[in-house]
């Protein structure tokens, strides 16, 4: 593998890494913000902090064997950038208070959706069994917290 496409994939994974620190920010604020929803909020956060580790460890892989990788589908880390940014003005919307709890689940159900249908993962190729079952842990827990959060938004409405 190119030095270039070495240093891609540290990008994309680094990006999806402070996406994931990002979203786990907005569900401590959210749990913060909402005490008597706290017990979602919070496993929602732990498991994004689960996804950084998780992200760590494909990171090290990547860079252990770069040989065993190769691009994928195209992508622009700046797509990830921007989704971080969205999540970071929420989060100080919630703080401030100017956030309600709809518009706070509808936000994060959004945030989910969006990470499953951008299919980031598809940017790397391996054949790596441990690369692709981690990050195959984190699609499958994203589709499970919009799930969730789905299911609670809908109690909400019901």
């Amino acid at each position: 593998m190119s030095r270039d496409n070495l240093s891609f994939m540290k990008d994309l994974l680094q990006a999806l890494r402070v996406n994931e620190e990002a979203m786990g920010r907005f569900y401590l604020a959210c749990s913060e913000a909402w005490p008597d929803e706290s017990s979602l909020w919070m496993q929602l956060a732990l498991e994004e902090e689960q996804h950084e580790n998780i992200i760590d460890q494909l990171l090290t892989i990547v860079e252990a064997n770069p040989d065993r990788f190769s691009l994928g589908r195209p992508f622009e880390i700046s797509a990830i950038q921007t989704y971080t940014l969205a999540i970071g003005e929420m989060t100080g919307d919630i703080r401030k208070g100017s956030l309600s709890l709809r518009e706070a689940l509808s936000f994060a159900k959004d945030m989910e959706e969006s990470f499953i249908e951008s299919r980031y993962f598809e940017a790397v190729r391996s054949d790596s069994r441990k690369f692709l079952d981690l990050a195959g842990k984190i699609a499958f827990d994203t589709d499970r917290h919009r799930k969730r959060l789905i299911q609670r938004i809908e109690r909400q409405s019901g």
